[in-house]
């Protein structure tokens, strides 16, 4: 029992805070794991704004990419929505898709839909 109360008093100590104001997505642990240092605890996501990666962005074609480049988004399960984006940041870190040496290139869409959700896929037009 002593165990148990120590615990439970270091628990009134215990303060998780988020780097940014959010939605709590999704809990990632269950009630009586143990977490461990660097696992997440929570997804958290910014309903606020929206930005989209690719990932499979070429060797050939990123030459022609920059950061501040407009470009333009078209989902595939929304065919009537397309939105107006700006690059915002490029990995410098190349990654290997079927073969091909990719880029994952972040964009920072300029308006939203309320029937966009995460994971959904889309098509990028750059301009």
């Amino acid at each position: 029992e002593a165990q148990l109360a120590a615990a439970e008093a270091a628990l009134t100590n215990v303060e998780l805070r988020a780097p940014f104001a959010g939605t709590v997505a999704g809990v990632m642990t269950k009630v009586g794991e143990t977490a461990a240092p660097g696992q997440p605890a929570v997804v958290l996501a910014n309903f606020s704004s929206w930005i989209v990666e690719t990932d499979n962005l070429t060797e050939i074609e990123l030459p022609q990419i920059e950061i501040g480049q407009s470009v333009v988004v078209a989902f595939d399960a929304l065919s009537d929505v397309e939105l107006k984006g700006t690059v915002t940041a490029i990995r410098p870190l190349f990654e290997i898709l079927q073969g091909d040496v990719t880029y994952v290139v972040k964009i920072a869409l300029d308006g939203d839909d309320p029937r966009l959700q995460w994971g959904m896929t889309a098509v990028v037009t750059f301009g």
